[in-house]
């Protein structure tokens, strides 16, 4: 009785056994090439879709001119940050116009360089989650080597016509909010508790209607509308809500825009502990109506954590690293009615 396949001893002719071995292993080869091939393919299609989302990032514009408000050419314009790694550079156009984009949000210097003219250097240029800040500075003859202006640039952007907040790291800290990133959305005008799991009605539009972006990923659930994240405030570093005349690149969004970026690391060691405690104790203690089932009898609630950031490398490679975990312990009462 014959079973299985052919064996090479059962072959006429052993040379064609073993190339259609040699067939057989090329074949499979290949297919698993093209499973390779397809998932690097699918690989790189979801990173094209993250790198288009660059939209937490700001940028600095300007232009150079001199006495006579004339542009200058070629000037040379250094910028450094303590948020940014190493320096980046651009030199004035014909027009004396010169941008940067794509900047992580922070605190920038600028340095205005020409030969023949005292060099500019322009600090506290602070540029906000999405923001585009103007600094329009003007270099006179060379009769001194610098001229350092301390004061703070501008903070407008009147570039855009988005209407929101921005919220930074210093208000986070001051005022009192929740422990959530979504109960800061709620500091922006035309933002109140759209009922959803304490998700914002902003303009009018339901809380379904938002969307969420972090670190310049969409994290909007897709299934209900609502946040998608629970991130601690204290690894938040800004915060932008923007409730209308936002960019065409936000879409799906009717009601808001809810844009924040999450510390990270510097060239300088930083880090905090942090932890907060409530209890019912806190709380009025309300009149429990008879004979309603179960009731909360008091709740102890615990959110401890920290969070290190620094440097590898300086100016090439660092580090953030931040755990958050919290603990709630809830006691409920059931009343049980029993008839007389």
């Amino acid at each position: 009785m014959w079973k299985g396949g052919p064996k090479l001893a059962d072959c006429v002719d052993g040379r064609f056994a073993r190339s259609f071995v040699r067939l057989h292993q090329q074949g499979g080869k290949s297919m698993r090439m093209r499973g390779k091939f397809l998932i690097a393919a699918l690989v790189c299609l979801m990173a094209t879709g993250t790198l288009l989302a660059q939209t937490s990032r700001g940028s600095i514009v300007g232009t150079v001119v001199d006495e006579g408000n004339q542009p200058l050419p070629g000037v040379t314009v250094v910028l450094s940050s303590p948020a940014m790694q190493g320096t980046r550079s651009d030199v004035t156009d014909a027009d004396g116009k010169y941008r940067f984009n794509l900047l992580p949000p922070g605190t920038y210097k600028a340095v205005f360089s020409l030969p023949g003219y005292q060099k500019v250097e322009q600090e506290n240029i602070v540029v906000g989650v999405a923001q585009t800040i103007t600094v329009n500075p003007t270099l006179h003859s060379a009769f001194k080597e610098t001229v350092l202006v301390t004061s703070q640039a501008p903070v407008v952007d009147v570039t855009s016509t988005t209407v929101g907040a921005n919220l930074s790291q210093q208000t986070i800290k001051d005022l009192p909010m929740g422990r959530t990133f979504s109960s800061l959305t709620f500091l922006a005008a035309g933002a109140v508790d759209g009922g959803l799991g304490g998700n914002p009605s902003i303009g009018g539009a339901s809380s379904a209607e938002n969307r969420y972006v972090v670190d310049d990923l969409d994290t909007t659930d897709p299934a209900y509308g609502t946040s998608g994240t629970g991130i601690s405030i204290n690894f938040v570093q800004e915060m932008q809500v923007q409730t209308g005349g936002y960019e065409p690149e936000y879409g799906g969004a009717l009601g808001g825009i809810i844009n924040m970026i999450t510390k990270s690391g510097s060239n300088e060691f930083h880090g905090e502990v942090f932890g907060y405690y409530t209890d019912d104790s806190f709380a009025i203690e309300a009149k429990r109506p008879v004979n309603v089932g179960v009731s909360t009898n008091g709740y102890t609630y615990y959110d401890v954590g920290f969070d290190l950031g620094g440097k590898i490398i300086r100016d090439k490679l660092w580090y953030f690293v931040a755990y958050n975990p919290n603990y709630r312990k809830t006691d409920y009462q059931r009343d049980i009615f029993t008839p007389d």
